[in-house]
């Protein structure tokens, strides 16, 4: 794993409950990397997340678990994050 952490993010999240939509600001601290069938020229590194946040809305304050993945590309550099699952 080459990529440094933590890492900062901000992410536009739907909340599954009551359905607003909040800028959240993700600290990554922990990240696995996806084992990849690569190539030599494939210098692509991809890592997935898990963190959890709490619906900004007062009336709601759902826990959501949000789970996505990260590029890294060139190394040490975020090519795109990008978040696939909210619960």
């Amino acid at each position: 794993m080459s990529l440094k952490t933590p890492i900062n993010r901000s992410f536009n999240i739907i909340c599954p409950k009551c359905e607003h939509k909040y800028l959240y600001d993700l600290r990554l601290d922990e990240l696995k990397e996806l084992s990849l069938n690569k190539t030599s020229s494939d210098l692509e590194n991809q890592y997935e997340f898990l963190s959890y946040v709490v619906c900004k809305n007062p009336l709601c304050n759902y826990d959501m678990e949000l789970k996505g993945h990260i590029c890294e590309y060139p190394e040490n550099i975020v090519k795109s994050a990008e978040i696939f699952s909210t619960k």
